[in-house]
């Protein structure tokens, strides 16, 4: 029961009623200052809200003020929000960071658990950079080597030239 028992206690007829009464129902601990909460998730967690904002300060999320802990669709991570009503966490993307070595075993890769399926069995884009300037850089060198060759054949060239006319 909920309420403000003064009104009854205060009345000109039967306020000694009223008064036994509602001592009796204090007695038992059936009289509250406020509205009795409990959380459905920690049914050991109990508040009497008084004000509105005992709401927000007591029950914010429509559970209590412990962690939510239920296991997210990844089925590795629990839920890091407080506790709320939702009792299907399956749907519920995973945002945990997660590091792994890259498969050369040279770069950390960090991505949040849900692209976890999208990471697997792809290369490591520092490592494909790096694979592209190698090639860039090979490419610069046999151009070098090409040109070095083309130069040294028309030494070689006009170095017979300059032999045949003497």
């Amino acid at each position: 029961m909920i309420g403000d028992s003064s009104t009854f206690k205060n009345a000109r007829q039967g306020k000694e009623f009223w008064t036994q009464l509602f001592q009796l129902l204090e007695d038992g601990k059936h009289m509250y200052q406020g509205l009795p909460v409990k959380c459905q998730n920690h049914p050991q967690n109990t508040s009497i809200l008084q004000t509105p904002e005992d709401f927000d300060e007591k029950c914010p999320e429509g559970g209590c003020l412990e962690p939510c802990d239920q296991l997210l669709g990844c089925g590795i991570h629990q839920c890091a929000s407080m506790c709320h009503h939702v009792h299907d966490h399956s749907g519920i993307v995973c945002h945990v960071v997660m590091e792994k070595v890259c498969d050369r075993g040279k770069h950390l890769q960090r991505y949040e658990c849900h692209e976890s399926h999208e990471k697997s069995g792809l290369s490591c884009g520092l490592c494909e950079e790096e694979d592209e300037a190698e090639e860039v850089t090979k490419e610069d060198e046999a151009e070098e080597v090409a040109k070095e060759d083309r130069r040294n054949a028309e030494f070689h060239e006009l170095m017979r030239d300059q032999g045949a006319r003497h």
